[in-house]
């Protein structure tokens, strides 16, 4: 590699490159069998404003993608998954918004964290889950 190719590779690390994100989502405790219902989990990491907060996500006054919730990064995936782990989040306060589909395809379950990303290596996310 050149020279050039390594400064650039240097200053890429040094800036704090993406971060990878292992996540632990938690169902209710409730009796319902909440996990049984669920087709399918979205997983999105949200770079957002200020302002912005999980409450806002929750309770439906913002979505994704809205002004200050831009969505960075977005997975799908099978609520049985063992090894749930987000790619390519960047350093920076960052909300997790996870939503569990059944069936149907309407969200039944959702939940949100607000996290500081660090610059390095892997972190972990725990999402409590909650009836919509």
């Amino acid at each position: 590699m050149s020279r050039v190719g390594w400064l650039i590779l240097l200053f890429l690390l040094a800036c704090g490159g993406a971060v990878h994100f292992e996540l632990n989502i938690v169902f209710p405790d409730d009796g319902s069998d909440a996990k049984s219902y669920t087709e399918s989990i979205v997983v999105m990491a949200i770079e957002p404003a200020d302002a912005s907060t999980c409450g806002a996500l929750l309770d439906g006054t913002a979505l994704p993608d809205n002004a200050g919730y831009i969505v960075e990064s977005r997975q799908e995936v099978d609520p049985d998954a063992l090894d749930l782990v987000l790619t390519q989040v960047g350093p920076g306060r960052r909300l997790f918004f996870v939503q569990a589909l059944g069936v149907s395809g309407a969200v039944i379950l959702h939940g949100c964290a607000d996290l500081d990303a660090g610059g390095g290596g892997a972190e972990v996310v725990t999402v409590e889950l909650e009836y919509i």
